[in-house]
């Protein structure tokens, strides 16, 4: 599998997914169904697969590149430093914890049911598409290019230093932590079970597609550009900073807390049922799609341009401040 460009299976889900969501270029251009808007701000590279059962966390730092597939049953803790090339596939099933830096680009598909936490570091590229099952804790140091297809059974823990070029094959059964670092590209598809807290940090470009299922809380940084859509189950509290460009799709089943620091690009769609509190910070450009079931407090900060759609089922509260622009259109059931 080439990390740097998924197939339309693994990053969108087949030719309906990949119609749905659009595609984005090397440089985080690109057309968008779902998304609101595919036109990364600085994006390099495109997305892999990250296909995951239930996770508690999950750690993503800045990095050059594109972050590719990855799939794990159980494990113990990975962790991989510094490197040039692109992340190819990981395949998890138990994890704990993943954290993603901030970063520059388009974040790319996100699907997840019940998720422990997860953090998005400072990054450039687009984030490609995860898939998750459970999940103790993934790190993943500096890098740039693509890291190549990692596979385990059950591991204690792996430390990859600083290197060039593409990392090859790892399958892993059980997995502990792994974090990842800083890096430049797109980041692919991320799909979960069970999340506790996902924070993402500052960043430059779209974010992609999130899917989960019950979550706690989400928190988003300032921004600058068009917020995409947003599809929520249970959730407890989502907080929007600043940030440049648009938010992408994010769909989520049961989720603790997702954290989204600030970030210039889209970000896409966030579908949720029942969400505690999302909190939006200042931003420049328009804010997209938000579709939630149970809610119970929004506070959207200061920000130019206008506010998209939010269609909302259950609302506690909702505060909105300053802003510049028109507001588009709120749906509340």
């Amino acid at each position: 599998m080439s990390a740097s460009k998924p197939s339309s299976r693994e990053s969108g889900g087949g030719a309906l997914e990949a119609i749905r969501f659009g595609q984005s270029s090397a440089n985080g251009t690109g057309e968008t169904g779902d998304r609101g808007q595919g036109t990364g701000d600085t994006g390099t590279g495109n997305s892999g697969d990250k296909r995951q059962g239930t996770k508690g966390q999950e750690t993503q730092g800045t990095g050059t590149g594109n972050s590719g597939d990855k799939r794990q049953g159980t494990k113990g803790q990975e962790t991989q430093g510094t490197g040039t090339g692109n992340s190819g596939d990981k395949r998890q099933g138990t994890k704990g914890q993943e954290t993603q830096g901030t970063g520059t680009g388009n974040s790319g598909d996100k699907r997840q049911g019940t998720k422990g936490q997860e953090t998005q570091g400072t990054g450039t590229g687009n984030s490609g598409d995860k898939r998750q099952g459970t999940k103790g804790q993934e790190t993943q140091g500096t890098g740039t290019g693509n890291s190549g297809d990692k596979r385990q059974g059950t591991k204690g823990q792996e430390t990859q230093g600083t290197g060039t070029g593409n990392s090859g094959d790892k399958r892993q059964g059980t997995k502990g932590q792994e974090t990842q670092g800083t890096g430049t590209g797109n980041s692919g598809d991320k799909r979960q079970g069970t999340k506790g807290q996902e924070t993402q940090g500052t960043g430059t470009g779209n974010s992609g597609d999130k899917r989960q299922g019950t979550k706690g809380q989400e928190t988003q940084g300032t921004g600058t550009g068009n917020s995409g859509d947003k599809r929520q189950g249970t959730k407890g509290q989502e907080t929007q900073g600043t940030g440049t460009g648009n938010s992408g799709d994010k769909r989520q089943g049961t989720k603790g807390q997702e954290t989204q620091g600030t970030g210039t690009g889209n970000s896409g769609d966030k579908r949720q049922g029942t969400k505690g509190q999302e909190t939006q910070g200042t931003g420049t450009g328009n804010s997209g799609d938000k579709r939630q079931g149970t809610k119970g407090q929004e506070t959207q900060g200061t920000g130019t341009g206008n506010s998209g759609d939010k269609r909302q089922g259950t609302k506690g509260q909702e505060t909105q401040g300053t802003g510049t622009g028109n507001s588009g259109d709120k749906r509340t059931r």
